[in-house]
């Protein structure tokens, strides 16, 4: 075998290498002198630093000559500050990286004022500002060798210089601009402004504040004829992916399409996504036909397009994704997007008729057939959860499924068993701000359907800010043998006061997650702090921290927001299980009732348990999870991974 990998080409053992994970790679090395010789250069190939701690260790190892920085292709800087020292040595220690990820604080105590370049590259949106000397140094040591995938993510920063540094990188494939603050207006001319500064981009993703595709904001690329008429000559780019998110303006996407249509002849993925408060609606402006018509003549290659919290309207999917015409020949009719594979769309059917002519629910159409990605919003009083989810059942395709917006209205119920029951080709459920009860549909199901739902595909389920019956999980447990990841964020079960039941019995699931579980209601200061695995394993949280989760950020879900993160899990002593039992219960206890239940309180056997959590109204109020499965590989209990 030795002398096999001697012949192997260097491109198998670079995919061998890319298909291993870096555990496996530091087992690989240890076969033999030749496989060290082969595989020892991949362990560095990817490496991420997103800590002080992590900073000092390897910055220092790689800068003594430890470790070899030759070897690092792919870098990703985030949550720290390089000093101007590391700065300068950076390209030096690793001369050759070709993937770089950064956050712009990295430059956190250089002085941006410092320098200005006056021939940088103008944009009438956004002028630069100058780089600084040595970040100058450092893009167009990158930019003039290997550098072809970078990352920046300008959260919360002012000074944030894209022209001067795509100036550096004209070699660039990839470019991922994230959370661009609202001085940068993702216009055309700033799209344009990209491609002229980096030709052979085949991946774009921009993330804004604001998006405008206004014609008019395009005239600095405009030239005039010999009767003064403006004139915009588009050079076609080799992007294959374009992903576009706006906190304002995502409703404007068709005005993107004529731009798209001339500038991006091999598009392949198209994503529009809604990343402000609420959803976007419909463009208030009437869109010509034609515009859809010349994307689809001209994007013939796409193969999937996104809209992400953004509602289209029906006469806008019907003019993208109905038959076409030939332009040569009138008479031809043919199929747009002979290649389109992946339809992921927003309805939450508030328009009239949705429920019977939007293109989504029209047996197959082909948006009803190619549609594989869904996520519905709160549906309007007319219309009931079951109606919702019978006609997306249409969408015989459907593997990922949404539900949201319904801010744990009891009468905006969802039942698990006609989720089941109807998605049946599902194998990713996400539930948010839903009320989720199972089985009431149950007892009306014929024979036949019962037997098709008992091996539903689902794998991944998770539930942030949502409330579940009981019966929800019977029926999940029942009817999908194949899940395997479960989630659950800041739900509380609503049928029962004494504990949280996730009854899994069939399923050998590789995570479990649950973080800021409750019991009857969310009460924010009621934490559970018992957890019992199987009946057999108990755990209590012996420390924790109550920090600020962005699940809780917005100020509709405050009670959300302080969520408790373990610092320390530790087993129960299993002679104070039946005692933990004996204080929680289903019934409403009077004030007497609990003083008495102080009267007989024990001292628990669990040694170092804090005092507090053996009070038995605390217990009471907060009672218990219990989990219940076959099996579980990694098991994370309020963000604490947890030993089995």
């Amino acid at each position: 075998m030795s002398l096999a990998l001697h012949s192997f080409p260097f491109e198998i053992i670079d995919l061998i290498s890319s298909n291993t994970s870096k555990h496996d790679l530091l087992n690989v090395i240890l076969v033999s002198k030749v496989w060290h010789h082969c595989f020892h250069s991949f362990i560095y190939r990817t490496l991420l630093i997103d800590n002080p701690l992590k900073q000092k260790r390897i910055l220092s190892a790689f800068h003594t000559g430890s470790l070899p920085g030759h070897f690092v292709r792919s870098f990703t800087l985030s949550k720290i500050q390089l000093s101007e020292q590391e700065v300068l040595e950076f390209p030096k220690i690793f001369p050759d990286i070709d993937t770089l990820s950064i956050d712009w604080s990295l430059w956190g105590p250089l002085d941006f004022h410092a320098c200005f370049d006056p021939n940088a590259p103008i944009s009438f949106v956004h002028p630069p500002q100058g780089l600084p000397r040595m970040i100058q140094q450092f893009f167009q040591h990158y930019g003039t060798r290997n550098l072809r995938h970078l990352s920046i993510d300008a959260l919360n920063n002012e000074t944030t210089d894209i022209w001067s540094i795509l100036a550096l990188c004209p070699h660039l494939r990839t470019l991922k601009l994230l959370n661009l603050n609202h001085e940068h207006i993702i216009t055309l001319g700033y799209l344009e402004t990209i491609h002229r500064l980096c030709p052979h981009l085949t991946t774009l993703e921009i993330k804004c504040t604001r998006a405008d595709p206004n014609p008019a904001l395009f005239h600095h690329f405009s030239s005039f004829d010999e009767e003064q008429n403006a004139v915009i000559h588009l050079k076609p780019t080799k992007i294959q992916s374009f992903s576009l998110s706006s906190k304002s303006g995502s409703n404007k996407w068709p005005f993107w399409l004529p731009y798209f249509s001339f500038k991006y002849p091999h598009l392949k993925h198209l994503r529009f996504k809604h990343c402000g408060l609420g959803k976007d609606g419909c463009a208030s402006q009437d869109i010509p036909e034609q515009v859809f018509t010349l994307f689809t003549h001209s994007c013939r290659e796409l193969k999937s397009i996104c809209w992400n919290k953004i509602r289209v309207d029906h006469d806008q999917q019907n003019n993208l994704f109905s038959i076409c015409r030939q332009h040569h020949d009138e008479r031809t009719q043919v199929q747009p997007f002979s290649q389109l594979e992946r339809i992921e769309a927003y309805e939450n059917f508030m328009l009239p008729g949705s429920l019977n002519f939007s293109p989504i629910v029209q047996q197959d159409s082909m948006m009803s057939n190619l549609l594989t990605s869904l996520t519905i919003g709160q549906p309007p009083s007319n219309v009931t959860t079951d109606q919702v989810i019978r006609v997306i059942g249409q969408c015989k395709n459907l593997a990922y499924l949404k539900i949201q917006e319904c801010f744990l209205d009891p009468d905006l119920a969802y039942d698990m068993m006609t989720i089941l029951k109807h998605c049946k080709n599902l194998k990713s459920l996400h539930i948010k701000d839903v009320v989720v009860v199972g089985g009431q549909e149950a007892e009306v199901m014929d024979s036949t359907m019962a037997v098709d739902t008992k091996q539903h595909p689902l794998r991944k389920l998770v539930m942030k800010r949502s409330s579940f019956t009981e019966g929800a999980f019977e029926v999940i447990s029942a009817h999908c043998p194949h899940l395997k990841h479960v989630e659950l964020l800041g739900c509380y079960q609503s049928d029962r006061r004494d504990q949280v039941k996730i009854m899994l019995n069939q399923q050998r699931l590789t995570t479990l997650k649950i973080q800021g579980l409750r019991a009857r209601n969310y009460y924010a200061g009621c934490r559970i702090r018992f957890f019992s695995v199987n009946d057999d394993q108990w755990y209590y949280m012996a420390q924790f921290d109550i920090r600020n989760h962005p699940v809780g950020r917005k100020l509709a879900f405050q009670k959300f927001r302080h969520m408790e993160f373990a610092r320390r899990l530790d087993r129960l002593d299993s002679r104070d299980v039946q005692e933990l039992k004996s204080l929680v219960t289903t019934e409403t206890l009077k004030a007497w009732d609990i003083v008495a239940a102080k009267r007989n309180y024990k001292m628990p056997y669990t040694t170092l348990i804090d005092a507090s959590y053996w009070e038995p109204e605390n217990i009471y109020y907060s009672g218990f999870v219990n989990i219940q499965c076959r099996s579980v590989q990694n098991l994370y209990i309020n963000d604490k991974l947890v030993i089995l």
